[in-house]
């Protein structure tokens, strides 16, 4: 069976902010992420041009924006 896991904004961006989001992908088949959380941390990190580069890297290993 596979594993997912639905991610919040807290530790993702704790995750984004240490360079290890993708533990997620090494921890779990699916990562979904809700739009209006992809949306929060886009919001909270508008200045830092990697995060929206981060979050695409990390959907198209094993995301899903749900």
């Amino acid at each position: 069976m596979p594993k997912r896991v639905v991610v919040n904004a807290s530790p993702m961006i704790a995750l984004l902010g240490i360079g290890q989001e993708q533990l997620l992908c090494g921890l779990f088949d699916r990562v979904l992420l809700p739009q209006a959380v992809r949306d929060e941390i886009e919001a909270g990190q508008a200045k830092d041009d990697n995060v929206a580069r981060l979050i695409h890297r990390l959907l198209a290993e094993a995301g899903e924006i749900v």
